[in-house]
């Protein structure tokens, strides 16, 4: 459903506002890639960079995801040679 909805979204005005379920960083290499602005709420014990954000007691941090797996860029569509900004 998430996908089909993005046609109806203006890339450079609106910023997508995601909440739980979206998991693994294909989805958001994804977007990353597609130039979708977006914001994502993510499980305190989910992806690594999220454990290490809330450990470090920063106010903020940014953090790179994994590049996709060559499955998961294959079904996306993406490529693997980008990386997704994480926090």
């Amino acid at each position: 459903m998430l996908f089909e909805a993005l046609d109806e979204l203006d890339r450079e005005g609106d910023l997508l506002v995601l909440d739980r379920g979206y998991v693994g960083n294909a989805p958001v290499a994804w977007l990353s890639q597609g130039g979708f602005r977006f914001c994502m709420r993510v499980e305190a014990t989910g992806w690594g960079c999220v454990k290490t954000f809330l450990r470090s007691g920063l106010p903020e941090l940014l953090v790179t995801l994994k590049a996709p797996t060559r499955a998961d860029c294959a079904t996306y569509e993406i490529s693997n040679a980008c990386r997704a900004p994480c926090g």
